[in-house]
């Protein structure tokens, strides 16, 4: 069995999942309920979050300290599901101090790129293999829409929208990486609006640009009004809508009878 552990127990490390409903919005019950995964250990420095964990999760040790974690327990895996900004000290501890080879990490995998590419380097001379939960990437429909776009051949992206809500680098990031996912290679071009700021990240609504020069827009919407993810997409021929509970429409261009210049 593979042993798991989780450092921080607050909503995608425990919070947003019940055990027993039907959902799996949380690296808690995704450990607990695959039958090749036994979840050891979680620790949180509010350390009531670590004691919820282990009552809703039988035979889970519950620790205030993830070096102490680290140190007592035999895990093959590791969640860190922290603030961003202590990503960097707690991943840079597990690649070195531990003989931990799989991380699963939130999202960013640090506060700046700087960090991450160290984090990177550090991951790739100790042999560790470090992924980040951007979650579409294991997301069957969004699999399934990746190989319809070059299977109905659709062609050149020529615009794309996106809207999220909250702030870009716990959101709106999840967007630039299913772009890549894509294949798309997006530049940044110029700040559209700003929304507002946190101590680590911010909200706004963007322009970047693909390599053959298509629009790409970032929208952000205030949560207080709304929470929505949307993706819209348009090919050459033909165009991708994606929703935020992973629905997913295809449509491919069509020549009109009444208006034969039109697709």
């Amino acid at each position: 069995m593979i042993k798991a552990g989780i450092i921080g127990c607050g909503n995608v490390g425990l919070l947003w999942d019940k055990p027993k409903d039907m959902n799996f919005n949380t690296h808690a019950k995704s450990y607990s309920r695959h039958p090749k995964v036994t979840l050891k250990a979680g620790c949180d420095i509010k350390f009531n979050r670590a004691r919820a964990l282990q009552g809703m999760y039988r035979g889970v040790m519950p620790y205030r300290d993830y070096k102490t974690m680290l140190a007592r327990e035999d895990l093959d895996v590791v969640s860190v599901c922290t603030d961003t900004e202590s990503h960097y000290k707690v991943l840079k501890h597990i690649i070195r101090e531990t003989g931990i080879k799989y991380i699963l990490a939130e999202k960013p995998l640090a506060s700046d790129f700087e960090k991450a590419r160290e984090i990177n380097l550090l991951a790739r001379e100790n042999n560790v293999h470090v992924s980040v939960n951007y979650l579409r990437r294991w997301d069957k429909t969004v699999a399934r829409v990746k190989e319809a776009v070059h299977r109905e051949s659709l062609g050149r992206l020529i615009l794309g929208s996106f809207v999220y809500y909250g702030t870009f680098k716990n959101n709106g990031i999840h967007f630039l990486d299913l772009l890549d996912f894509f294949g798309e290679d997006v530049r940044f071009e110029r700040l559209l609006s700003k929304a507002g700021k946190t101590e680590d990240d911010f909200a706004a609504s963007l322009l970047l640009r693909t390599r053959d020069g298509a629009p790409v827009y970032f929208h952000n919407i205030d949560r207080k009004y709304i929470t929505h993810l949307g993706v819209d997409l348009f090919y050459e021929n033909g165009r991708v809508r994606l929703s935020d509970w992973g629905s997913a429409e295809i449509f491919k261009a069509k020549g009109s009878s009444s208006f034969p210049k039109l697709k």
